[in-house]
């Protein structure tokens, strides 16, 4: 008896430490089965304020919009193996533009040649692949970085969601009565539901910071990582994920900074992420995106179809960054070596 009742309390130890993540999985599970419609936002310390719009319909049709400070740069749509992508602004294409594509190759009958296809986009028009459709499985060799390609960082929220919760320290339903909540009021900077909404919150933990006391030189564990920084929520109506708030803030955990790693005082916040990411590039690991980011999901089951724009341009999309095909020109067949005759020449006659 008293084994079972130590085993008892060793599980209900376990499931307090794990919260209401698996709750929160599910609802991840379920979320991403669901044709909807998206909003993502997100603000960098640096650089410019982007939205993305689109609509998923399953995993294999998409739509979506990049706004980049409130100018429409991109638009793309996959539908099935095909994609197509446009930059409205032609000029702002060949930041986009991989001079080392997939165009190496002659273009197949009807499809432009590299450099035509380069010239339509450039255009502002509609350029089109048959087979460029990319692909929205994470790969653990993926080379694109938190920031990189924000179309794809949108698409794939629920795997970054799925991590996170994993990471966490701990995630726990919001209760505004709660006397020990994840967040204290004055570091809480999420909206909270009503008494008896529909909306329920839950909230990922901060993990504490690592000092550098804390293991040996060079290793990896003493570096902070982005669960140091990051305050995560996500709000589910009906068990579905309709809202996903998130804040990576370095700023409110500078002292603390300073303090484990003995860092100098007239250090500022972006001087500080700087040198921490130059450190996690050196380690091999991936860099701290300093950021608040919001994402709205809209008429979960919609019957809103993903179509295919008119008459685009047509070739191969591995010369856009991170899009299409890779192409390898077909080796001609091996000449056969030569083989002596079935039966010897005649000898001439004298």
């Amino acid at each position: 008896m008293v084994a079972i009742a130590l085993a008892g309390t060793a599980f209900s130890a376990c499931s307090e430490n794990r919260g209401d993540k698996d709750v929160v999985r599910k609802a991840i599970a379920r979320t991403r089965l669901m044709s909807r419609k998206f909003v993502y936002q997100e603000h960098p310390l640096v650089g410019q304020t982007l939205q993305v719009a689109g609509l998923v319909e399953d995993d294999f049709r998409y739509a979506a919009d990049l706004q980049l400070d409130g100018t429409t740069t991109r638009q793309e749509v996959a539908r099935d193996d095909t994609f197509a992508i446009r930059f409205p602004d032609g000029s702002l294409a060949q930041k986009a533009l991989d001079p080392n594509g997939g165009g190496l190759v002659e273009p197949k009958s009807g499809q432009l040649s590299s450099g035509e296809l380069t010239k339509a986009i450039e255009a502002g028009q509609w350029a089109e692949d048959p087979i460029g459709a990319p692909s929205l499985i994470v790969a653990a060799n993926d080379p694109r970085k938190l920031g990189d390609d924000p179309i794809y960082d949108s698409l794939t929220l629920f795997d970054y969601l799925d991590k996170a919760v994993q990471a966490a320290p701990l995630v726990k339903r919001f209760d505004p009565d709660s006397l020990s909540p994840v967040y204290r009021t004055k570091e809480d900077p999420f909206p909270k539901p009503a008494h008896g909404a529909p909306l329920v919150r839950y909230d990922l933990a901060v993990a504490p910071l690592p000092k550098a006391a804390a293991a040996g030189a060079g290793s990896k564990s003493v570096l902070p990582d982005v669960t140091n920084f990051r305050k995560l929520v996500i709000y589910t109506k009906d068990g579905l994920i309709v809202r996903v708030m998130e804040s990576v803030d370095v700023a409110s955990k500078l002292e603390d900074l300073k303090r484990n790693f003995k860092i100098t005082e007239d250090i500022t916040v972006q001087q500080a992420v700087e040198g921490l990411n130059k450190v996690r590039r050196f380690a091999g690991q991936d860099p701290i995106r300093v950021r608040t980011m919001t994402m709205e999901l809209q008429d979960l089951g919609t019957k809103d179809r993903v179509q295919l724009p008119d008459k685009p341009a047509i070739g191969n999309l591995a010369i856009v960054r991170y899009r299409g095909k890779q192409v390898t020109a077909t080796a001609p067949a091996p000449t056969p070596p030569n083989t002596a005759p079935s039966t010897p020449p005649s000898t001439p006659s004298s």
